[in-house]
This record gives C-alpha cells, sequence and structure tokens, in this order.
C-alpha cells in the first residue's frame, strides 16, 4: 500500500484517484508520517460499508 503525504496528494489529487479508481489501488495520505485517511477504490468502501451494515444488523438482532 502507498504512503503519500498530504501535501503532495494536494498537488497530484487527479493522479492518486486514477491509481485508486483504475488501478485498484490503496493509498495512505499521512502528514509528519502519521497516518490520516485513505484513497481507495469504491469498491473496497462498498464492501466495507456492506459490513458495517451485517454488523449493525447482527448486534440488533442480538439486542432483540
Amino acid at each position: 500500500m502507498a504512503k503519500v503525504p498530504a501535501s503532495q496528494a494536494r498537488d497530484n489529487l487527479a493522479e492518486l484517484i486514477s491509481r485508486a479508481a483504475y488501478g485498484k489501488e490503496r493509498i495512505i495520505l499521512t502528514r509528519r508520517g502519521k497516518q490520516l485517511a485513505a484513497v481507495v477504490p469504491i469498491e473496497d468502501l462498498r464492501r466495507l460499508e456492506k459490513l458495517q451494515d451485517d454488523m449493525d444488523l447482527q448486534e440488533a438482532r442480538h439486542a432483540l
């Protein structure tokens, strides 16, 4: 997984978006060496959201 300083990401945002969208690359944005955020393919985000929804549903069922 590539790590890119936020200052560099600001200058190369279009390239990072393309790398994530078309190259299916996950890119971590950092500031002073600390990981802050990530640029990920939309499929990864959808997968994560589905996992969260499934976990919420399980918790709701358990609470009942």
